[in-house]
């Protein structure tokens, strides 16, 4: 996966890119953070499918937490964990990201 910058700055970094039929948009920080997947740089990150060059279509979105809940596909999953290693070379954990989930019920 390979990712192309689009914007960079106090709010941190942007990059996009298309894959499996998926828009991939991130947002990272320049340093890892609690509120990152993972504790990861990716704050926000926004999924929807390729062909809709639209957001309207999302499928979801995290946005320092699983606002829309947890990527309900495998498929999904692995795009998101193939973010997260490209951006912070380690695996997700997705029983720790439910644990966060569920810690903060307010978020879904």
């Amino acid at each position: 996966m390979e990712f192309i910058e689009q914007s960079g700055g106090q709010q941190g970094s942007r990059f996009v890119t298309e894959y499996d039929g998926y828009h991939v948009a991130v947002q990272t920080t320049a340093e890892p953070s609690e509120q990152g997947i993972g504790a990861g740089r990716i704050k926000r990150l926004l999924l929807y499918p390729a062909h809709t060059k639209q957001v309207r279509g999302k499928v979801f979105v995290y946005d320092q937490g699983w606002n829309d809940g947890m990527p309900p596909l495998e498929e999904q999953r692995k795009l998101v964990e193939l973010a997260v290693m490209h951006f912070d070379q380690a695996p997700v954990d997705w029983v720790h990201e439910e644990r966060r989930l569920a810690a903060i019920p307010w978020m879904v």
